[in-house]
């Protein structure tokens, strides 16, 4: 048998005046890791590209796909809000 709404078994919570809740937000921490983050692979991705062009060797597949994802992860980290 489902259970409606109104079904006295359940227990129901009272969380008072929504204007009293907490509206606190982890989203500038968020923000911040997400960009340290980002620079963090891109001094690394920077430094690998670096070593492959004065090594005289060529990119590989790998490397572009290392070079299309940071510059992912950079699109998607400038499009959070603050």
């Amino acid at each position: 048998m489902a259970a409606t709404f109104d079904d006295p078994e359940i227990p129901t919570v009272d969380y008072g005046d929504p204007a009293l809740l907490s509206h606190d937000s982890a989203g500038p921490e968020a923000n911040a890791v997400a960009w340290s983050l980002t620079a963090i692979a891109g001094l690394f991705l920077g430094l690998r590209v670096y070593c492959k062009y004065y090594g005289h060797r060529r990119l590989w597949w790998d490397d572009k796909i290392l070079i299309a994802s940071w510059v992912s992860n950079t699109a998607v980290s400038s499009s959070r809000p603050p």
